[in-house]
């Protein structure tokens, strides 16, 4: 991890990372696993960074519509985009413009977001009902068939996430093409 990231947070050094790589657009319809990136955005627009170090968030109002952004985007610029949706019901939004996506090579890095992990103890707990209505057994089983490569970032690799986006997007990008 460089020295600049040791003093940020991991939705951080995660948007930071993939602004390195080339990512300019960040496409999403986002959910209540999403309030770390949140907090990251708000602190990197108050300080005039968007863009500039960081992929400009882009909001769309449905999974499907961000996914087909992404793959117009590819299409258009060559360049791949990347895509966050919420959990269980978000990615499930987004399975059927992710089999488009693989079917015809279009590279693209999908991110989505899990129920916490934790029901106490943390501001990022389980608050009630409707993260225990979120849970799935196997989120990553409705899109492994259709993604090159899929891995779970969470705060015990988070300091190796350079690492982490720097292989899904080479494997994004090489042939066949496709989504990660």
């Amino acid at each position: 991890m460089s020295e600049m990231r040791r003093q940020v947070s991991g939705a951080q050094a995660l948007l930071l990372g993939l602004k390195a790589l080339g990512i300019d657009y960040i496409l999403g319809n986002v959910g209540t696993d999403y309030p770390p990136i949140l907090g990251a955005y708000a602190q990197f627009q108050q300080e005039g960074r968007l863009g500039e170090d960081v992929p400009v968030p882009i909001t769309v109002p449905h999974e499907t519509v961000a996914m087909n952004m992404a793959y117009g985007y590819y299409l258009q610029s060559g360049r791949p985009a990347a895509v966050f949706v919420h959990t269980n019901v978000g990615t499930a939004n987004a399975l059927m413009s992710l089999i488009n996506a693989e079917r015809a090579q279009v590279p693209l890095l999908l991110f989505a977001g899990l129920a916490p992990a934790t029901e106490q103890h943390s501001r990022t707990s389980k608050p009630g009902f409707i993260h225990w209505a979120q849970e799935m057994a196997d989120q990553a089983g409705m899109v492994r068939e259709s993604v090159k490569w899929h891995y779970h970032i969470s705060g015990d690799n988070i300091a190796e996430i350079d690492l982490i986006l720097a292989r899904a997007y080479a494997l994004a990008l090489s042939a066949p093409a496709g989504p990660v």
